[in-house]
């Protein structure tokens, strides 16, 4: 179990990196030339496409697969996936 959590916290670091290079990317290429606008779209496509997405792909995979190995469940798992987990007053009409 300890190379999935490896591989989770390293795809995480990826697709995080490759968030954070993208934005940098878009603000370098404003008034650049046509030949290094041209190569800076390429590295966006390529750090989109075989940077970010894999990365991105195998931390949700492997992320559902610790949680499937180790039976996660609790108020902490939902906490981390985003859900409320505050009750809620019924809906007034």
């Amino acid at each position: 179990m300890a190379w999935l959590k490896a591989l989770h916290i390293a795809s995480l670091l990826a697709w995080c990196a490759g968030r954070l290079y993208l934005p940098g990317l878009f603000a370098a290429s404003r008034g650049a030339d046509m030949a290094r606008l041209r190569r800076l779209h390429m590295a966006m496509r390529f750090t989109f496409v075989a940077v970010t997405s894999p990365a991105a792909i195998v931390a949700i995979l492997s992320g559902a697969a610790l949680a499937a190995v180790t039976a996660a469940q609790g108020g902490w798992l939902l906490a981390k996936l985003g859900e409320d987990t505050t009750p809620s007053a019924p809906p007034t009409n």
